[in-house]
């Protein structure tokens, strides 16, 4: 049996055979106020990266720019400290013309970052790259993860980065994780009987995610209020196609419908033991403890850095991933996590000073579904030879025509778990390269 150390935990090997503890737990300080907020926030924020950059003072950095707002805050407040230090923007330019359905292009607005803070671009350019190419690359990787699919696209950009002589490279992800707001913490306005502003987020979610009340009351509050075996066996039950609609999964467990359940069913007793292992004492909200777990537990970033960055001697550094910078998320009161989380609100105001205007008023999207989807069309022989020849169907884990359906539905623009059929897919590439 393979398991892995949970973050957080130290792991030691003795004669006594392996043991594990956990060594890490967020102090309770809670944070009231939106000032409050603010000035911590803007402190402990200056504070994490002027200790990043003094340790790497010897070093060429480079910040990964997407002009979206967590790559810019951290280039931005990293700027204000060094005003004249050499920093290296490292950019994935797409253009409207690969992409003039959805307007993805940001070649200007990169060009505008570089230009107003100071910085020496690489670039390397989108059409370049789509998911599923060159997938045999990947062979040597030591476990499977769903950015296998993008292997081609990961190896190039920090190949191209050590050819420049940057050793670190400053990433921002992580931020979603604690700063965005969260339709858990629905359930914590309506146990708290704060009814009447329940339902006006309710409604607020409702309008936005063009969702009926009672959906997003069946998936956000009423599994809260169930006893712990009870919910995992309703949120399996609510595995259905109708679900998928409210644009992000229910719950870290949901199946896909190519996934056979009877042969793979995980017993709650096993996911409440992953729960336990991480939950955090000092958070009570039960929005909060969901985010927590959620950040804890589903991560792909160790499987870039082991089988990417480090064989290409970059070391890549998150931020955003700190310790102080989690313990200050989780600590404000659960309500003004919430207002300040909508849109980043709480990012966007604490740094307009220092972060350029066209990104607080439109910061760059993901370009996460373009390359996918570019990438199963451009590739799609390889996609289907992947599904007929799936290892995992032949261990009697998936269905192979499920899966080929879920593809092709993809392909020609219909809505998918596109998630979950990376994650699939990228299992079956690892597999097939054993």
């Amino acid at each position: 049996m393979v398991t892995r150390l949970l973050p957080g935990h130290l792991l030691e090997y003795s004669r006594n055979g392996i043991q594990t503890t956990r060594i890490w737990f967020i102090k309770n300080d809670p944070i009231n106020s939106e000032e409050s907020f603010k000035f911590k926030f803007k402190d402990t924020f200056y504070t994490v990266i002027n200790d990043y950059l003094k340790y790497l003072e010897e070093n060429k950095v480079g910040f990964e720019v997407s002009a979206g707002l967590d790559s810019s805050t951290i280039l931005s407040i990293a700027r204000d400290l060094n005003p004249h230090e050499i920093f290296y923007s490292i950019s994935s330019i797409i253009t409207p013309e690969i992409d003039s359905h959805t307007k993805l292009g940001n070649v200007d607005k990169i060009s505008d970052l570089n230009n107003s803070l100071n910085l020496l671009p690489i670039q390397h350019d989108t059409s370049e790259f789509w998911a599923f190419k060159n997938i045999e690359k990947s062979l040597n990787c030591e476990e499977p993860n769903p950015l296998l699919v993008n292997f081609d696209m990961y190896q190039t950009i920090h190949q191209k980065v050590n050819t420049y002589g940057i050793t670190h490279l400053f990433s921002g992800e992580g931020a979603d994780e604690i700063l965005s707001s969260s339709r858990n913490y629905l359930f914590d306005f309506f146990s708290n009987m704060r009814f009447s502003k329940g339902l006006e987020i309710l409604n607020r979610e409702s309008v936005f995610l063009k969702q009926p009340m009672w959906k997003l009351l069946a998936a956000y509050v009423v599994p809260t209020f169930l006893p712990k075996m009870l919910k995992y066996e309703y949120l399996n039950k609510m595995n259905t196609q109708t679900w998928y609609n409210l644009s992000n999964n229910i719950s870290f467990i949901e199946s896909p419908p190519w996934i056979i359940k009877d042969n793979c069913k995980i017993h709650p007793s096993v996911i409440e033991k992953h729960r336990c292992a991480v939950l955090e004492p000092s958070i009570k909200e039960k929005g909060k403890q969901f985010d927590h777990e959620f950040m804890s537990l589903v991560s792909n970033l160790n499987w870039l850095d082991t089988n990417v960055a480090k064989p290409n001697s970059v070391y890549r550094l998150y931020p955003f991933k700190d310790k102080r910078l989690i313990e200050l998320a989780f600590n404000v009161e659960f309500e003004l996590k919430m207002d300040l989380g909508l849109n980043k609100r709480g990012l966007r105001e604490t740094f307009n000073n220092i972060i350029p205007r066209n990104i607080l008023e439109k910061p760059d999207q993901s370009q996460f579904e373009f390359i996918t989807r570019n990438g199963i069309n451009k590739e799609w022989l390889k996609v289907e030879n992947l599904i007929k020849n799936s290892v995992a169907a032949d261990y009697g884990w998936i269905d192979k025509e499920k899966l080929m359906e879920a593809a092709l539905n993809y392909k020609f623009g219909k809505k998918e778990n596109v998630n979950a059929l990376v994650r699939t897919l990228g299992l079956e590439i690892w597999l097939q390269n054993l």
